[in-house]
């Protein structure tokens, strides 16, 4: 008899069937984003935004597809019952503010490096004060674990498997690439003036997202 330890659960294993073909195409997409993630990397000009596009699209939608259940991709994967008009909102300016950080890092800036700074970390900022306020502006005082495993930024959802590819992506090319983010390190030229008296390095940029994720989350 077959102990249940000789199950191989695997994509390729002999019980593969057990993901079912939604999920068996998200790790397909996924793995595929993360080779031309590589490409983004040794790529110029307008090439590099393409492959970021191609990269970050297929994780994304490889994402969504992994998380599929229930009938429905993607209310399943992104909303949820209790999500209100207010922590939309909060989302999408937050996804605004991140946007800009994330057109920096493959070399994009959408405004000149001051305002780019000033706009993407108000807009991450206010997203934040709304979702805590939506979230806890109206309840008593005491620990709230509400919706940790429905929400899609904790339970598995594609909010936390983009939110996972977007550090794993950062950290990678922070610490081993050759003269990583240049657009982006650039925003922080004035900020670091102010405190330094000297120009931005990839350790001041990693401080303040640091300081800042610290402060707000």
């Amino acid at each position: 008899m077959r102990s249940s330890s000789d199950t191989n659960l695997s994509v390729a294993g002999n019980q593969s069937q057990a993901l079912d073909l939604f999920k068996k195409i998200g790790i397909g997409l996924f793995v595929a984003g993360i080779l031309l993630l590589y490409k983004c990397y040794e790529a110029k000009g307008e090439m590099r935004f393409l492959f970021a596009l191609l990269s970050f699209g297929g994780m994304l939608c490889g994402s969504l597809f992994f998380t599929y259940r229930n009938g429905n991709i993607i209310k399943d994967s992104i909303f949820s019952a209790n999500t209100s008009g207010l922590r939309w909102m909060a989302l999408l300016l937050s996804l605004l503010g991140f946007g800009i950080i994330i057109f920096a890092m493959v070399g994009l800036a959408l405004f000149s490096a001051d305002t780019s700074l000033i706009i993407s970390f108000l807009f991450m900022t206010l997203g934040i004060g709304l979702n805590t306020y939506s979230l806890y502006g109206k309840q008593s005082a005491g620990i709230k674990n509400n919706d940790v495993w429905t929400s899609s930024l904790t339970g598995r959802g594609v909010i936390g498997w983009a939110l996972g590819i977007f550090l794993s992506y950062f950290y990678i090319v922070l610490y081993w690439g050759n003269n990583p983010f240049p657009v982006l390190i650039s925003f922080f030229d004035s900020l670091s003036m102010a405190f330094r008296g000297k120009l931005a390095d990839k350790w001041f940029v990693y401080g303040t997202f640091y300081t800042f994720v610290i402060l707000f989350l």
